[in-house]
């Protein structure tokens, strides 16, 4: 499973097809990589400043958190 957390999180639409590909092959072996996009669309009028968000990467075995960090010029 993959998914971002905090201040920016309805901003962000993950690319998960690759992730679910992954996981119907039986997840991925140690070593293995699946590289996925994200995009994010962030809503008009929103305040200028720094936002900060987490992505998480889980499965039966393991959970990653990768620190997001997003500044809104």
């Amino acid at each position: 499973n993959v998914s971002v957390t905090d201040d920016f999180a309805p901003w962000v639409t993950l690319q998960t097809d690759l992730v679910g590909e992954a996981n119907a092959k039986g997840g991925l072996a140690p070593g293995k990589e699946v590289i996925f996009t994200y995009a994010v669309n962030v809503p008009i009028g929103t305040a200028p400043g720094p936002y900060t968000g987490l992505l998480r990467v889980t499965s039966a075995c393991d959970e990653v958190n990768k620190p997001l960090n997003l500044v809104v010029n």
